[in-house]
């Protein structure tokens, strides 16, 4: 991933799409079940390449797609949602988004297009994975999407984002950073299932007070 796509967030900063799986070739088709991750930068910020090191390990099949500057009003159309999961059929859909709306002054304004996102992943089993804050000035997003996230399931890296390493520009993880986030996360989603379940099943208890420890 290049280094544009780490730079410091700008609300002014052209909407880039970044691929961050592998291109399209003549090897044989994979028909392993297929996790698809969509959102802003802080996908690639270390996080997917270590999401797909850990479902490779467990046969399961990942997609990322990313843009730079995405927020939750622009991510179904920058990344062609619907078209995406029609066609790919993903097991389970994964949205990391809200960095560059931490710090907006109204995030209810964004509540309507958390909802339409919601909407759409929940045809699927989903996950809201929330971005790691780097300073204390979030104003309520990440809130909005715990409140209108059902039924899908929110991932808050809160307890560990202090203590993720970040990169040059102080706000996205390192590559070190992303890999302890997705550490947590899978440990989260994977906890409470019993032997040969998947990460799309629904767990047999809670995993929130486990993701905390």
């Amino acid at each position: 991933m290049s280094r544009a796509v780490l730079a410091s967030l700008s609300l002014a900063a052209a909407a880039t799409v970044v691929s961050l799986s592998p291109a399209v070739s003549s090897a044989p088709r994979d028909t392993r079940p297929l996790v698809l991750h969509v959102g802003d930068s802080f996908v690639g910020a270390g996080f997917a390449p270590a999401l797909k090191s850990r479902f490779d390990k467990i046969g399961v099949a990942y997609k990322s797609t990313a843009f730079t500057a995405a927020y939750t009003t622009t991510l179904i159309r920058q990344v062609k949602l619907d078209s995406l999961i029609t066609t790919l059929k993903p097991r389970l859909v994964i949205v990391t988004i809200g960095a560059n709306e931490l710090a907006m002054p109204v995030p209810e304004q964004h509540a309507h297009a958390v909802k339409n996102i919601t909407k759409l992943i929940s045809q699927v089993p989903c996950v809201w994975a929330l971005p790691p804050r780097w300073n204390d000035k979030e104003a309520g997003i990440l809130a909005i999407m715990k409140r209108e996230a059902g039924p899908c399931r929110v991932h808050d890296p809160a307890a560990i984002e202090r203590d993720i390493p970040r990169g040059p520009d102080k706000i996205h993880p390192s590559d070190k950073g992303g890999a302890m986030w997705a550490d947590h996360f899978f440990k989260w989603l994977m906890a409470g299932k019993a032997e040969g379940q998947m990460p799309w099943d629904p767990p047999a208890a809670p995993p929130e007070k486990e993701a905390a420890k």
